[in-house]
């Protein structure tokens, strides 16, 4: 069996730092995807679709590594399910900033109140 003569990370200069990425978000993804779902949120959807985008890249990377003609033609397959992803979560991801300040708007609204409520009472 013969060894590789350089070590992975300097002959892989670019994919194997991109690969670590990938690792890394893959995981904070699933962290932030339990925790979504533990409070019943709306966006478990969306970040489960970055979550399994992550997952497919860090796969690919490495069969790009291993087999390099084979991991650019899934790297290809890959950049196109990344933009058909993202367009069919447009209008997710464009909502999102509206309804964090609709969400913002009721907090302040019921902190108001609950300082009118205690303002009565003591006057």
């Amino acid at each position: 069996m013969k060894y590789p003569s350089q070590n992975v990370f300097e002959e892989h200069r670019v994919t194997m730092p991109l690969l670590v990425v990938a690792l890394i978000i893959y995981v904070k993804a699933l962290w932030i995807e339990e925790k979504l779902k533990a409070a019943q949120a709306n966006y478990q959807t969306i970040v489960g679709r970055f979550r399994l985008l992550a997952c497919f890249l860090s796969i690919v990377l490495l069969v790009l590594i291993l087999v390099p003609v084979v991991g650019w033609i899934l790297l290809s397959i890959w950049t196109c399910s990344v933009i058909w992803l993202i367009s069919e979560s447009r209008q997710g991801i464009c909502n999102f900033p509206r309804q964090a300040f609709d969400e913002l708007k009721k907090l302040v609204g019921y902190a108001f109140q609950a300082l009118r409520s205690g303002a009565v009472e003591t006057a």
